[in-house]
């Protein structure tokens, strides 16, 4: 009831990975169930999927992934228009935390493409890629970006007046910018984690979380420098300011 005042849109993030990968994750049966949920109070094209990292090894095989995605789709089959997806990154981080962890090769992306694409057509879900390229293109894969201003203009029903950005990274078109998260205090343990660096830091900065503080670790200091950020509604012919997310 809290956040009802904002205009939203989710990201969920659910994968098939067990406790071995990721120790402190919920199973994939509970977080498919919050899904729905949000979907149901906010509508579906205001929550969407996000199957990623995708590896593979011995246990996860493309088979598996193949399965396990056609699992996920046919359970929010109506409750989600997009599901995105992306191959694993080998930050020195990751390679450090998940030795074992691989790149997925091209034939393997491409196999696992066509086979997501056609799941997707099958439960009228539009299977987008992040930060991918375009080799997925050609089996009706959009590759156009995952959080762009036109995505957040259809989940919020509003125009936004958005100047044209460049770029990120060549590749990343996504408006937002700004992550109110930091490094090194999810307590999640995934092994492929872009986030954090090793177990003992995250331990230290979960210790000096204060749920009471106006930051996420520790107090404000009193040497701390403090910038407000000026808040614009990018909302198109809005006379009136609202709290809002966006």
């Amino acid at each position: 009831e809290k956040i009802d005042k904002f205009n939203q849109y989710w990201h969920i993030t659910i994968t098939p990975y067990e406790k071995e990968i990721e120790p402190n994750v919920p199973p994939v049966d509970d977080v498919l169930e919050s899904f729905k949920y949000l979907s149901k109070r906010l509508g579906k094209e205001n929550v969407t999927l996000r199957y990623d990292p995708i590896f593979i090894n011995e246990e996860y095989t493309l088979e598996k992934h193949i399965e396990s995605f056609e699992y996920m789709l046919n359970s929010l089959s109506g409750y989600t228009t997009e599901a995105i997806i992306s191959f694993i990154d080998l930050y020195e981080k990751t390679k450090r935390n998940f030795p074992k962890a691989r790149e997925v090769t091209k034939d393997e992306r491409l196999k696992l493409g066509k086979e997501f694409a056609k799941i997707g057509k099958k439960n009228n879900i539009t299977i987008k890629t992040c930060v991918e390229g375009t080799e997925l293109d050609k089996f009706g894969i959009d590759s156009s970006g995952c959080m762009t201003k036109e995505v957040i203009e259809r989940a919020i029903n509003k125009n936004l007046n958005i100047p044209k950005q460049k770029a990120r990274n060549g590749e990343c078109y996504c408006l937002l910018n700004n992550d109110i998260g930091e490094y090194n205090t999810c307590n999640h343990g995934c092994l492929y984690c872009y986030a954090n660096s090793n177990k003992r830091l995250v331990k230290r900065n979960l210790k000096l979380h204060d749920p009471k503080s106006p930051i996420l670790i520790g107090e404000i200091k009193e040497d701390d420098i403090i910038i407000e950020r000026k808040q614009e509604s990018c909302i198109s012919n809005e006379k009136t300011k609202q709290t809002r997310l966006f």
